[in-house]
């Protein structure tokens, strides 16, 4: 029996259902049908059937050797460590930078802690990255992304 899967299975399913309880609350749309809690209630059953799926993995598999401990000390504690404080931070910075040059900044600092070290890479990814959701949103959807002290420059 793998225990971590089951707990992380456990873990993912908890919240998937605490977003399909938050999602339900949204107001339906009665015109189209749609509403804005289609999106989050889809990827909650997305969720919710993969936990599940580990969750069964977690109880028909057996564990083969021994399980490492949980290390401050490694390199890819540190790397999780920092990703989640770039995403704290970018939630933060977000409003005043504006979608563009924040997205492009943490896109960059990502691929950076993934271990990409091309400076083509890093400067045309993101870049190519944050033009593409631009247009998606911005010019196909209408959807307005925060602009940050950029606001009428685009």
């Amino acid at each position: 029996m793998y225990r971590y899967d089951i707990i992380s299975g456990l873990v993912f399913a908890l919240i998937a259902i605490y977003a399909l309880i938050t999602a339900s609350s949204f107001p339906q749309d009665h015109v189209m049908g749609i509403g804005p809690n289609y999106f989050p209630t889809l990827l909650s059953i997305g969720l919710l059937l993969f936990s599940l799926i580990l969750i069964g993995r977690g109880v028909l598999k057996r564990s083969k050797g021994k399980i490492e401990g949980f290390s401050l000390k490694e390199e890819g504690t540190k790397r999780l460590f920092l990703s989640v404080i770039v995403a704290i931070a970018y939630t933060l910075v977000l409003p005043f930078l504006g979608f563009t040059l924040s997205t492009f900044f943490v896109i960059a600092v990502y691929m950076k802690l993934l271990g990409i070290r091309s400076v083509r890479l890093l400067g045309s990814v993101p870049l190519l990255v944050v033009i593409a959701v631009y247009l998606l949103f911005e010019k196909f959807l209408s959807i307005a992304l925060p602009s940050g002290f950029l606001k009428g420059l685009f």
